[in-house]
């Protein structure tokens, strides 16, 4: 847990974790759907064991969902070290995003 930053991996939430216990299926589509979809999915979960589809019929870019969706905030932090010499640094989403459009230009080129 950064001492600097109110952050932590929210372990204690009883509630979700028996809302997750109870219904899986109906959990992880609730959870799905604070995400953008660029296409909706039509089955949240397609189980023929041993095989599981999730999300079936459904479009999603986990770059988009992590990165721009945050470009209404660029300062906000989304990377944050701290080496053990106590030396740290900050990532914004938008230097994020700076890096990712840059790889993607030269990717583009290749």
């Amino acid at each position: 847990m950064s001492k600097v930053f109110d952050i932590g991996l929210g372990n204690h939430d009883t509630l979700t974790r028996q809302e997750a216990k109870n219904d899986y299926v109906k959990f992880w589509d609730m959870q799905a759907k604070q995400l953008y979809w660029f296409t909706p999915w039509n089955n949240t979960l397609d189980w023929k064991p041993p095989f599981a589809r999730w999300f079936v019929g459904g479009t999603i870019n986990a770059s988009y969902n992590t990165l721009d969706v945050h470009q209404d905030k660029p300062q906000k932090p989304a990377i944050l070290w701290e080496g053990e010499d106590g030396t740290s640094r900050i990532l914004t989403y938008h230097d994020m995003w700076v890096k990712v459009q840059i790889y993607q230009t030269r990717l583009n080129s290749l």
